[in-house]
């Protein structure tokens, strides 16, 4: 029997244990602050208790992901309007999980933008690296809460959702 040689250097599934506000507040910020700014701060930690198995699934998803990503290639496209934000990767990646879950939830459809397309490269020959703003592509709205391409969120660099 040959021995099995190991290629990878890093753990390829990491279990972290984590707070249950923290997964929270990663997972549905705006519901935080939607309590918070209605004077219930007291009760988010058992909200967070109730929803936190929920939220994992996600905190799961952009950690791994996150923690795992390549850095940008150096041939990035020229058009800025189809680069990732590569410092507000998680952001870009919430946002799209959050437009699967919620068509999946809804039981619809996914739009084109989110399934397979035939994407035009640019004039300098590089691929999109996401579909560019104001797109008809992009739906305008999906059956839930995200209603922005990954492209074009408001999102500062130094807020804890904006880094990987």
């Amino acid at each position: 029997m040959t021995p099995v040689t190991q290629t990878c250097t890093r753990p390829v599934a990491v279990h972290v244990q984590t707070n249950a506000m923290e997964v929270l507040k990663d997972a549905h910020p705006e519901l935080v602050e939607l309590i918070a700014n209605q004077g219930a701060s007291d009760t988010l930690p058992k909200v967070a208790d109730l929803l936190v198995e929920t939220a994992k699934a996600t905190r799961r998803f952009l950690d791994f992901t996150c923690r795992y990503a390549p850095q940008p290639s150096h041939e990035r496209p020229n058009n800025r309007d189809t680069r990732v934000d590569w410092d507000a990767l998680r952001r870009a990646l919430s946002l799209v999980y959050g437009h699967r879950s919620n068509y999946l939830h809804a039981g619809r459809p996914m739009p084109p933008g989110m399934i397979g397309l035939n994407l035009e490269y640019g004039d300098d020959g590089r691929p999109p690296e996401c579909i560019e703003r104001n797109s008809t592509i992009w739906p305008v709205t999906s059956p839930g809460k995200a209603t922005k391409s990954p492209c074009s969120y408001e999102c500062s660099p130094t807020s804890p959702a904006a880094r990987c």
